[in-house]
């Protein structure tokens, strides 16, 4: 699970986003037949119907859903209760996630700013407001680089890093199970992507590693880019092979434990490490708590 996140839209809320993409196409309850009205469309005028709105604080109507057949209960869920078989499991994010997502930097320039994009990415979670005040009140701006910055932390630690923390523990309640953390720090070189490189360790960043297409966009891959996708492409391709990312005299990669959230930092070099945010992890974790979620 690379960046990953076990979501699914609710089966009303896929309906509802069903019923707004038929409407706006001209298929609603006129059509005589709606999905066949739907089918005769193209692409373009789909999209143009409803635009896939992807950015860090809303979620987009398009993914997966709760339809009782293919996906009979929340992804997560499922990983709560425990898979049927202990398969071995690697779950990873990175450090800015959101950070290509949000609104640009001169958007969230002041505290206020960034307070109001914070409360309108929460708001998509109907969770209590007093939920949504120790929520802000563990990610006040003053603590990092920028507004900007507070709200990258912010959504991306909501949106990945802590949710990936409890997919972990889930899947390591499994003694039998080979559980395997990653946290992708790496950043492009700031001297050949000024632009990019600003981003930090943004979302789909590491496939550039993985797949050994750095130069992406006449982008130079400096020697530790290319020394990291080779490190990468070989914990990756070993795991694949064995369920076991270690061997060829790699960087040693600690199985998870729950007790020390170990992980591997996926930089050059790779480091191991235990403790991935966890003191902003814990903090929405006991908020959520209190709010029943």
């Amino acid at each position: 699970m690379q960046s990953g996140g076990c979501n699914a839209m609710p089966r009303a809320d896929a309906k509802s986003a069903g019923g707004r993409l038929a409407s706006n196409a001209g298929c609603g309850g006129a059509a005589a037949d709606v999905v066949a009205c739907l089918r005769a469309k193209t692409p373009a005028e789909l999209l143009r119907a409803l635009p896939p709105n992807i950015t860090g604080l809303s979620t987009p109507d398009f993914g997966p859903s709760l339809d009782g057949v293919v996906l009979p209960r929340a992804p997560a869920e499922t990983l709560r209760l425990g898979l049927q078989q202990p398969v071995p499991f690697v779950v990873g994010s990175n450090r800015e996630e959101t950070s290509r997502m949000l609104p640009p930097p001169a958007q969230i320039a002041t505290p206020q700013q960034y307070e109001a994009a914070a409360r309108t990415f929460l708001s998509q979670f109907a969770w209590p407001s007093t939920t949504v005040d120790r929520v802000l009140a563990a990610y006040p701006a003053s603590s990092y680089t920028s507004p900007h910055a507070a709200l990258v932390a912010l959504t991306t630690d909501v949106r990945w890093t802590c949710p990936a923390r409890t997919y972990l523990r889930n899947l390591a309640a499994n003694p039998a199970a080979a559980v395997y953390r990653y946290y992708f720090t790496h950043t492009l070189d700031a001297a050949r992507a000024p632009a990019a490189s600003r981003f930090g360790s943004y979302h789909g960043l590491e496939f550039l590693y993985v797949f050994g297409t750095l130069e992406i966009a006449g982008y130079r891959p400096t020697d530790a880019d290319r020394a990291l996708s080779r490190r990468i492409q070989g914990y990756w391709s070993r795991f694949a092979a064995t369920g076991d990312p270690n061997g060829d005299g790699a960087v040693r990669w600690p199985r998870y434990l729950v007790r020390t959230d170990s992980f591997l930092e996926l930089r050059e070099p790779p480091v191991e490490g235990t403790g991935v945010r966890t003191t902003e992890c814990d903090t929405l974790e006991a908020a959520l708590s209190g709010a029943g979620n």
